[in-house]
C-alpha cells in the first residue's frame, strides 16, 4: 500500500456510520497495524526492503462525530510480486439499511423515553414481537400520561377519540397497536409483524408524540414570546 492511500491515526472523513445510518464525518481515534510475508527478512520501514508476497491489515476505530459510537473498520491489502494487488474493507457492526435511529424528545416523560427507544432497540436486532409490545405499553403510558381513564386500554383509546382530540382513523391505528401488543403477548401463533410494519409503527407513534407533546410544548413557547412582545409593545 502506497503510503499516501496509508491511513493516520487522528485523521478525518466522511463515511456512513452504522449506528446513526448517515453519512457524516468520522475520526479515526485508534489504529492497529499487522502485516504478513513470504520473506522473513522483510521491513516494511525500508524502502529498500524486499518481499515475496505481501498482506498488510489495518484496524481502526472510526468515532462518529455525530452520534460519538465507534464503528470499527478492517482493511486487508494483499500485494504480490507480479504489480497485481488486491484490497478488501468491511465495517462492524455490518451495516443495515432498516436500522432506525431514535429521537429525541425533550417534553416525553422519562418512563415513556424509556419504553420507546426499547422499541427501537428491539427493532433494530429483529426482536419484532418484543418490539410490538412495547409500543402498546408506550402507547398506554401516553395516554395514562394525559389522563385517559378507562377500564382497558380499548376502553381508554375510544374515551380519548371521544374528545375530537383524535379522529376515527387515528384511533383505528392505536386500535391496531393495541391488537399488535395484546397478540405478541398472549398467543405468538396469531402474529408475526414483520419489519415493515413495525417500522411504520415506530415512526407513526413518534408523530403522536411530536403532535401531543412536543409539538404542544412549541406551540406554548411560541404564544408566550409573542404575548411579552405584544405586552412590551403596548407599554412604550
Amino acid at each position: 500500500m502506497s503510503e499516501e492511500s496509508r491511513p493516520e491515526q487522528g485523521q478525518e472523513k466522511s463515511i456512513r456510520c452504522h449506528h446513526c445510518n448517515t453519512i457524516t464525518a468520522h475520526k479515526n481515534i485508534f489504529q492497529h497495524y499487522t502485516f504478513t510475508t513470504a520473506d522473513e527478512d522483510y521491513n516494511p520501514q525500508n524502502p529498500d526492503s524486499t518481499y515475496q508476497d505481501l498482506e498488510e491489515i489495518f484496524y481502526i476505530s472510526w468515532v462518529c462525530l455525530g452520534c460519538k459510537n465507534v464503528t470499527f473498520e478492517v482493511k486487508n491489502f494483499m500485494e504480490f510480486p507480479d504489480g497485481i494487488t488486491r484490497s478488501n474493507v468491511n465495517f462492524y457492526p455490518e451495516y443495515n439499511s432498516n436500522k432506525k435511529s431514535t429521537k429525541n424528545f425533550k417534553i416525553l416523560p422519562s418512563e415513556i423515553i424509556s419504553i420507546y427507544r426499547e422499541s427501537v432497540l428491539c427493532y433494530n436486532t429483529g426482536a419484532y414481537r418484543a418490539s410490538a409490545v412495547c409500543l402498546r405499553a408506550a402507547l398506554e403510558g401516553i395516554l395514562s400520561n394525559k389522563g385517559i381513564t378507562g377500564k382497558d386500554l380499548y376502553t381508554k383509546i375510544e374515551n380519548f377519540a371521544s374528545q375530537g382530540i383524535l379522529s376515527n382513523d387515528i384511533a383505528k391505528l392505536l386500535h391496531t397497536f393495541r391488537f399488535m401488543g395484546n397478540e405478541a403477548i398472549h398467543d405468538l401463533t396469531k402474529i408475526n409483524p414483520s419489519l415493515i410494519e413495525i417500522k411504520y409503527a415506530i415512526e407513526a407513534i413518534e408523530i403522536m408524540i411530536d403532535y401531543m407533546y412536543e409539538a404542544q410544548n412549541e406551540l406554548k413557547t411560541k404564544m408566550r414570546i409573542l404575548t411579552r412582545m405584544r405586552d412590551s409593545e403596548s407599554g412604550e
